[in-house]
């Protein structure tokens, strides 16, 4: 089936419909995916089809991790809601919720901020992302008024929220759906490439006159693990219709390569990866092996080993200073 008119300019058209449907029978889902493959897209995209009868709120843990008392100011911002009702989420949204019938869809992208362990958990400002705050949460399935859209890298499963540096545990969120961000097809890449494209007698000719080509192109970002953000970066690239098949696989090759040097993992991130698969690894194994008194007792010393070799078979040398600084600071404390 087509999807409708309304979403035909949407980077992903039937999904998006799906996920209205979805959001309009009050059901809560999460949507696992990256930003190189669309899902910051996919939440713009909704915003713009949902209905004009709901309010659609759409806030970043990303930015309020760190100060739920922020947290809640920019909810209320975004309610139309001149004062904020205590530190209690569930206040707030009844007090919107009081004042008429409009629908609500909250939308919280980069949830799995919130499971991220502080290093330093004296500065940060969270008292209120607790166990009432998932149970409020999952208490939204009962309000037929309020949907619930979590966004995520990761699937939101048995959550690890991290207050003050201690884990909250006893509660998670449950969802109606979890799905993970479907890769786009040959046609959505396709309309997404000609939206994107300046328009110009090239592209013109490009795309009549070069269909080897344009299905090199279409199957190169299909390839790529950052779909969207890899269409976003070659689109308004130079194209002309006097280049050789060969020479144009060549400038594929150049792109491909020159986004990666821009969009290489940080230093932070590659460490951050290498060392839970350590640690998960090291885990399984103390499991096994009947060690695990051991490990917890020695995980410090693992930590900053792992991080000193991560920085150098990662970063070179030159990130070495900078973990050791971090290492000397951690003592300090």
């Amino acid at each position: 089936m087509n999807p409708p008119t309304s979403y035909s300019n949407c980077l992903r058209p039937a999904f998006t419909e799906k996920v209205i449907d979805w959001l309009e029978r009050g059901k809560a889902i999460n949507i696992v995916g990256d930003e190189g493959q669309g899902i910051g897209r996919l939440v713009e995209d909704l915003s713009k089809g949902c209905p004009p009868t709901v309010r659609f709120v759409r806030l970043s843990m990303r930015a309020f991790a760190d100060s739920y008392a922020g947290f809640l100011q920019a909810l209320a911002d975004a309610l139309g809601i001149q004062e904020t009702p205590g530190e209690d989420i569930r206040l707030l949204l009844n007090n919107f919720l009081a004042t008429g019938g409009q629908q609500l869809w909250l939308c919280l992208e980069h949830f799995d901020r919130l499971s991220e362990k502080h290093v330093d958990g004296k500065t940060v400002d969270t008292p209120g992302y607790d166990i009432h705050f998932l149970n409020y949460l999952n208490s939204l399935h009962n309000n037929s008024r309020v949907s619930l859209l979590v966004c995520s890298r990761r699937e939101i499963r048995a959550q690890e929220l991290y207050i003050g540096g201690k884990a909250v545990s006893g509660s998670r969120l449950e969802f109606s759906e979890r799905v993970s961000l479907p890769d786009l097809t040959f046609a959505e890449i396709e309309a997404y490439l000609v939206r994107r494209m300046p328009d110009s007698v090239y592209k013109t000719a490009f795309f009549q006159q070069k269909p080897p080509f344009y299905t090199e192109f279409i199957t190169e970002i299909d390839a790529h693990p950052d779909s969207v953000a890899f269409t976003d970066f070659v689109a308004g690239r130079e194209i002309k219709p006097d280049w050789s098949l060969d020479e144009f696989r060549e400038l594929l090759r150049f792109w491909k390569s020159e986004y990666s040097r821009l969009h290489a993992p940080t230093f932070d991130r590659r460490l951050g990866h290498f060392e839970k698969g350590s640690k998960l690894w090291l885990y399984r194994a103390g499991r096994m092996l009947g060690i695990g008194r051991i490990w917890r007792s020695i995980g410090l010393k693992m930590k900053l080993a792992l991080a000193l070799l991560t920085s150098m078979a990662l970063g070179g040398w030159r990130y070495v200073e900078q973990t050791m600084s971090f290492i000397f600071d951690l003592f300090q404390k």
